[in-house]
């Protein structure tokens, strides 16, 4: 899942000779400004321009639902789930899906440095959190249970400043993953949930999409 420069190519281009050298179909879906301009993108399309709840339908997490769908037809391959991993932008899509999808059939999904969050806690109101969202707990036990990734760059600090809601959530990206990933913890451990998520820092990695994407597809290998 590409960033927020919402160009397909460049990310198809980083991840083409990994794609080749592990030979598996390499799937890069284009979320053009004009179809989802400004957050529509990285907040999966969930809400509409007054903020409203939208039907499940149109996020587009369900777009990837139905895209690999379409894929196993034409193509004739015998996958039940698939692997998703975004960067920056990309990475917001993704650990929102793994959140307010959790039936999503991915296999495993990976966030790669991305710039907000939405806290796994009813602390903290949509979209910046699960208040107000549909989410229960039932929802949250199943997100939490499955095969999710964040990775971050430990020198991921540079970062311009955001919107009040998100500058609550920490200072740069790097702090802002590690607590959304401690919120996991706490959250998991008061409700008593199992938590399968996984972090992982790459060492002197900054937002540079080339090696933190790479890092996140090699986690989609094992």
């Amino acid at each position: 899942m590409h960033g927020s420069s919402r160009t397909g190519e460049e990310a198809r281009d980083i991840g083409a000779a990994f794609a080749e050298d592990h030979d598996f179909v390499l799937l890069v879906p284009e979320f053009r400004e004009r179809d989802y301009p400004g957050d529509r993108y990285a907040f999966g399309n969930m809400s509409d321009e007054a903020g409203h709840l939208q039907p499940e339908r149109v996020w587009g997490f369900s777009v990837v639902e139905r895209l690999f769908d379409q894929v196993r037809q034409t193509l004739g391959l015998r996958a039940t789930n698939y692997d998703i991993v975004g960067h920056s932008a990309g990475g917001q899509f993704v650990h929102r899906m793994v959140l307010f999808l959790p039936s999503a059939r991915f296999r495993r999904a990976v966030a790669s440095s991305p710039g907000r969050y939405a806290l796994p806690t009813r602390r903290e109101s949509f979209p910046y959190g699960l208040a107000g969202s549909s989410i229960n707990t039932t929802d949250l036990a199943m997100a939490f249970g499955r095969d999710f990734v964040l990775v971050l760059g430990d020198r991921d600090t540079a970062d311009s400043e955001r919107e009040p809601a998100a500058m609550l959530q920490g200072a740069n990206r790097f702090a802002r993953g590690l607590r959304f990933f401690a919120t996991a913890t706490d959250e998991a451990s008061a409700l008593n949930l199992v938590l399968a998520w996984r972090l992982r820092i790459v060492e002197g990695a900054d937002h540079t999409p080339g090696p933190m994407v790479r890092a996140g597809l090699r986690e989609v290998l094992d």
